[in-house]
Order: C-alpha cells, then structure tokens, then sequence
C-alpha cells in the first residue's frame, strides 16, 4: 500500500492474517436465513468472520460492540422496491445482528424528505429516501448516521434539515452535516457501559458543484479539503479526542469503483490517527478498498455498500470491540450489498478481502528496458501510486516540481478537469475551461534541462468537431506560466501519461497509454506507447501488446526504472 511508512504493520501481515483465518473457516457457513420484520432469527457468530485487528493488550474493565456499514440509502431505484417490500422487509435478513451491537453506525446517502421538500440540484444521480427510512432505520437497530457526504445537499439546505429532523424523530445520532459550520463540525458523543466513543464526520468528495461554501448558515458538511490544506483537521481531531475514551473518525472520499486507496486519502488517514483518532473509517467509493494499521490503529479505507440501488458488489462490515483504553480488536464481516443486504459467509469474506487491491492475473504488466529494447518483466504488479480518474471531482495532486528555477517547488494540482499551480498557498495559475485535463506528469518531457509540466488534454480544435487529446507542455517563460510546446491532435486517443528516464541516458521519455479510437477507457486495445523527443515533437520508439490498462507509472524494480501499467 503506497504510503505507509515503516512504522506501521504492512497490509501483506494483514491479508496473511485474513488468508490465515479464512483456510479455518472453510465450510463454515452463515445459516441465518432472510427473516421477516419482527422477526427472532438470532444474529450470526461474529466470531466465526475474519479477525482484521487485535491489539497486544487484553481489555480493560467494561467492553462495547461497535458495528459500522457503508453507504446506505432507499433513494433512486430503492424507492419502488422499499416501497412494494417495505423498508422494515429490507433490512430484516441483517437486522439482528445490528440490533445486538451496543452501537450501530452507517454513512446515509441523500435526504430523507417528503416530495418537494427542499430544492433539487443540477445533475443525475440525487437521492431521495421516503420520510419512513430513518424510522425503519432505527427498528433495524441505527444509532448514528454520518452526514458528511456529496449527497446530503441533493436537495439543498431543505432536504438536509429535513433529514436531520427525521433522524432526530427516530432517536438516531447524526454528525458531519448541520446548518452552521459549528454543528457540522461538531463531534458527537455517546456513552455505552461507561465507555465515550466520540464521533467525527468530514466528506472530500465535491458534489453538487456549489461546495465548499455550501449555503452558510443553512446547510454545511464537514470538508475535508485537500485542493486548499486538509490539516485543519488535526486540531478539530486533538479536541475531539480529549472529550472521551475512544475516537472514531468517518471520511467520504477516494475514487468510485477503484479498490485501491490513492495517496492523498493514506496522508490524511495517517494525519487523522497522528492527531489521536482510534478508528478510521471511510466509504463513498462503492466497493471494498484496502486496510491497513498504521501505528497500532485500523484503517479501512472504504466498507462498499450496505443497502444501495446497485448490482450486488461484495461490502464489509465492522465489528469493533472497545474499552476505555481504545479498540480491542476487530471482525470483517462480509455484506451481499445491495436492494437486499445480507451477511455473507464468512470463508467468502476472508476471500473477498484477500482479493481486495490485488490485480488479477494478466490485468497488470511491468514492462523495462534493456539493451535489446524494451519488453515485458512481470504479467502482475502492484497498483500505481497515481491514479486519477476524470470523472471524480475529487482533487488530483500531480505533485511538486520547480518550474522557475529558483529552487522552490510548485505544487501541481487537478481538479474538476484543470490543473493549477500553486505557490506559498495561492493559486498562480489555472488551465481554461475549454481544456479538460485529465492527466499530468512532471519532469523534463522536452529534453531542455528544466522542468516542466506535461498534461494530457481533450479538446476541440474546430466549434463543431469532437474532442481529440492533445499532450501540451507546460513551463515557466518570460515572466509568466505557459504552454511551450503544445502538439496536435493524437492520431488514437491517449488515456494517461508519465515521464521518466527508462533507458539511463538522463534524458525523460514520455510513457502514454494510447486505445483505438472509439475505444471506452479500459478497453483491451489499450497499449503503452514510449516515446522520445526529436528537437521539435515527440516520436514513437516503442509500443506494448494491447490490454486493459487504466493507469500508468513509472517506478523502481530491483534498482532499475520500469513501466507500470495497470488495469482499471
């Protein structure tokens, strides 16, 4: 896992650990069957599901069970379903199980309003929950929801009060969204056997598009923002922690449907546990991600699904125990997420989290250079450190580079398809909107002997013609930030690039993953392409077999540079 620094305890002991107690579990099956509303089925064993955490010292005195969930909501395509069912019929199977922790928590998606409460946003995917859905919630046995997260405003300051009201009805706890900074941000407390677990909610995912602001004094989320500096949390995290025993933090990041937990989401996981947290816990992107411990702490960078109107993806559960000295260990328990959430098998659990930011063989390649040229080393590799997915609004940070010489990095970001240089905080220069850039590397791409910045971007180049993708080169000239080379339309679309020095002679080729055009991003016709520069453009030297490649690095194997390219 890119990120974690020799202190902490490697993911691989982890996954040994997960694939240790899965093999004793084989055949040991979950036998709780779906049950009615109301229903006596007794909650599954949670000590038969994968144990992910246990700290070296016994409990102390009184414990309390904990049980987390991810995304949840009876919005959308759940609304016809919950409706013809029943909500109470959905949450039944899991139900039990809830109602037997001692404290219940998921990440709620939407609102919960009546129809024409509140004032829908712009755009496709809003989500609206029937006005029963927090009542329903709290018969399944919810304590807590987060509210911190790109859809509680889907339907403006309304919707959110709406929701919180409900919430409050029902009896249920909710934190990371309010009507001023000073709820939103607020921390939570509760206090089960004499033990005060504090809650802290904070969402870094931007959507709907008037954010950050949000609507001041009407409806706030906790943000997390990395574009500007995401630190201010220590000190919100360090009060937080003084009001009780145990400290656990909720964050609504990362990118969706991708396993692996990208660089920026580990800096400020590692940040919120330097600052005294005793959880982490993180959803939004749909599917499980990876975790880790990092100095004595569990991280899970996203649980997937609880209830959401998706195809059944593989979710995780958490089941922590707790005393007032903190967290005393920790059961994955397995999800068959969906319209109809159900506990899964344990072995299929200790499975799921085995493949989890793993690449499947043939999905990922290292490809070297040696004096016979260029070739393939590896069929599988690790997950590239950068990942940037387009679509996601969430910030990309390039990195840092000195593009005027003067012995002080920029640093270079991306976000909402334009990329920005920053110095001393302030931004200092913007791409125009009428470039989408969806990838940027840093380095020497022409060969001048200063850095530049080298960005993959879509545009047109005629009002009425498609977008093409254009690798532009972008520098510091003449008293000001410039593009200095800017090619024309590629010939096939580019989907990423890099740069790097593959063949040691301290000159930086460029490394782009090029795909067929009308090809979808992902498509096996994909290949990586290497090429050099020639005094005035960039020539071909050599291209891979096709394959499904999403992403593409360079990175350092057993001394030497090597391309990586990796699958979506």
């Amino acid at each position: 896992l890119t990120g974690v620094d020799q202190n902490s305890m490697s993911v691989k002991r982890i996954i040994v650990l997960v694939i240790m107690i899965g093999a004793a579990l084989m055949g040991a099956l979950l036998t709780q069957r779906p049950a009615a509303a109301g229903d006596n089925t007794p909650p599954p064993d949670v000590t038969l599901f994968p144990l992910l955490f246990r700290r070296d010292a016994p409990p102390e005195g009184a414990t309390a069970t904990i049980l987390s969930v991810g995304d949840t909501s009876f919005g959308r395509g759940l609304q016809p379903f919950a409706a013809e069912r029943g909500m109470d019929d959905l949450l039944a199977p899991t139900a039990p199980l809830i109602r037997s922790a001692d404290l219940a928590i998921g990440n709620f998606e939407g609102v919960i309003a009546a129809e024409g409460v509140g004032e829908k946003q712009p755009g496709a995917y809003r989500l609206r929950s029937e006005t029963g859905a927090a009542a329903a919630l709290a018969r399944a046995g919810f304590d807590l929801f987060s509210l911190a997260n790109n859809h509680s405003l889907d339907f403006g300051p309304g919707g959110l009060k709406s929701t919180i009201e409900h919430f409050k009805q029902a009896k249920i706890k909710t934190f990371g969204a309010g009507t001023t900074q000073e709820n939103a941000y607020a921390p939570v407390v509760t206090e089960v056997n004499g033990i005060k677990v504090v809650w802290l909610g904070y969402t870094m995912v931007n959507d709907p598009y008037r954010t950050y602001r949000d609507w001041d004094g009407e409806g706030i989320r906790a943000w997390i923002n990395i574009y500007d500096d995401y630190t201010k949390i220590i000190p919100q995290i360090k009060a937080a922690r003084a009001l009780g025993d145990v400290l656990i933090v909720q964050i609504h990041w990362g990118h969706e449907y991708v396993t692996c937990p990208s660089d920026w989401q580990v800096r400020v996981a590692h940040a919120a546990v330097d600052a005294g947290a005793s959880l982490v816990v993180g959803h939004h992107p749909h599917v499980i991600q990876d975790i880790e411990v990092y100095n004595g702490v569990f991280i899970a960078y996203s649980l997937g699904n609880y209830l959401f109107d998706q195809e059944t993806r593989p979710g995780l559960g958490l089941w922590a125990r707790v005393d007032k000295q903190g967290v005393v260990d920790i059961h994955g328990l397995g999800l068959k997420s969906g319209f109809l959430p159900e506990w899964d098998e344990p072995a299929r659990t200790a499975a799921n989290l085995r493949n989890t930011c793993r690449p499947q063989p043939g999905a990922s390649a290292l490809f070297g250079y040696n004096p016979d040229g260029f070739s393939r080393l590896e069929e599988t590799a690790p997950e590239p450190s950068r990942f940037y997915c387009p679509e996601d609004n969430t910030p990309f940070e390039v990195g840092y580079v000195d593009l005027k010489g003067d012995g002080v990095p920029e640093r270079i970001v991306i976000r909402d398809q334009r990329l920005s240089v920053y110095e001393d905080g302030r931004e200092t220069y913007r791409t125009i909107p009428l470039w989408k850039v969806v990838d940027a590397a840093l380095g020497d791409p022409n060969q001048d002997g200063r850095f530049e910045v080298i960005m993959l971007v879509w545009k047109q180049d005629e009002p009425n013609l498609p977008m093409t993708t254009h690798p532009f080169v972008l520098g510091w000239r003449r008293g000001k930030y410039q593009v200095i080379w800017g090619g024309s339309a590629t010939l096939k679309p580019l989907q990423a690039l890099t740069v790097g020095d593959l063949d040691g002679d301290r000159l930086d080729e460029l490394i782009t993953l090029e795909r067929e055009p009308g090809a979808l991003p992902c498509d096996p016709s994909v290949r990586v392409v290497v090429l050099g520069w020639n005094g005035w453009g960039f020539t071909q030297r050599w291209q891979s077999e096709s394959g499904a490649f999403g992403a593409v690095d360079v990175i350092n194997r057993a001394g030497k540079p090597a391309i990586l390219a990796q699958s979506c």
